[in-house]
């Protein structure tokens, strides 16, 4: 199985009519189909926005920072895959599935050691037909293609 970094990105509504920027990675179904990765960790990284609660200045370079480190750690082995990012609402989620929760938050712990403590909280579920990957797909359309 080959890991591209085929992305596809739109913009969407939370429940409380805030714009979210959504972005799905593609061509991962045969990930999907393989059953090796059965658990949804979701990170959720909670920000003060601006009127439009996207993040100001310094949490959107914290997010970039924090990404930036976590895709390659998580990625590395296959241990977890981002699947994709919201992005709005005054908070950032990153929805990975993993085969190894235990050792996932093992890596993430090794992973952020370096950085500031911040306030990230965590989304746990067995989720092995990938529902979230389906509903964050049912937001995409194939013109969104990045």
């Amino acid at each position: 199985m080959v890991l591209t970094n085929s992305w596809s990105t739109t913009i969407a509504l939370d429940e409380e009519q805030n714009s979210v920027v959504v972005t799905q990675r593609k061509e991962i179904e045969a990930f999907r189909s393989s059953g090796k990765l059965p658990y949804r960790i979701e990170i959720v990284f909670p920000y003060k926005g601006d009127s439009l609660r996207m993040p100001l200045e310094e949490d959107a370079k914290s997010i970039g920072d924090i990404e930036e480190a976590l895709r390659p750690s998580m990625e590395k082995d296959k241990l977890a895959i981002l699947t994709g990012n919201y992005l709005g609402g005054n908070k950032k989620y990153w929805v990975f599935y993993t085969r190894n929760v235990d050792a996932f938050f093992d890596r993430l712990n090794e992973c952020l050691e370096e950085f500031p403590t911040y306030p990230l909280s965590f989304e746990v579920e067995e989720d092995p037909t990938w529902e979230e990957y389906s509903l964050m797909a049912e937001l995409s359309s194939p013109s969104d293609d990045v």
